[in-house]
């Protein structure tokens, strides 16, 4: 305990006496595990904590009907135009989505962990 250094079995064993001396019914396992695991390598773990922006909920303002009101002007631009316009930023974002799969694919090739020699041989206690 002074030192707060030790492997996994040391871990093991000081929170099953702790959980024992509190009295709870507490075990120690061990067996096989990977390097990450073993090495206590969180890197790569999302944190949990850590909530994904949803889409935000916006409540909208019911606009009072009026009875005399000015309606706002027709609008006078080509239709047409509007389409090609339309087509040619839908490209760009598609172009723009590829673009960022290709670049999260490649970062996720870069990630990945070397492949361990002692895969299946590494001991651990919990």
């Amino acid at each position: 305990l002074k030192r707060q250094k030790g492997n996994s079995f040391d871990f093991g064993t000081l929170l099953c006496s702790l959980l024992l001396g509190a009295g709870y019914d507490a075990y120690c396992v061990s067996g096989y595990a990977t390097r990450e695991i073993c090495l206590m390598d969180q890197t790569r773990d999302i944190c949990p904590l850590l909530k994904k922006k949803g889409e935000l909920k916006s409540e909208e303002k019911k606009k009072e009907a009026r009875k005399y009101q000015v309606k706002p002007p027709k609008d006078l631009r080509s239709k047409f135009e509007l389409k090609m316009q339309a087509r040619k930023e839908a490209e760009e974002e598609a172009r723009a989505v590829e673009r960022r799969k290709e670049e999260e694919a490649r970062i996720s090739e870069l990630e990945k962990p070397k492949p361990d020699a002692l895969h299946g041989l590494r001991i651990h206690c919990w």
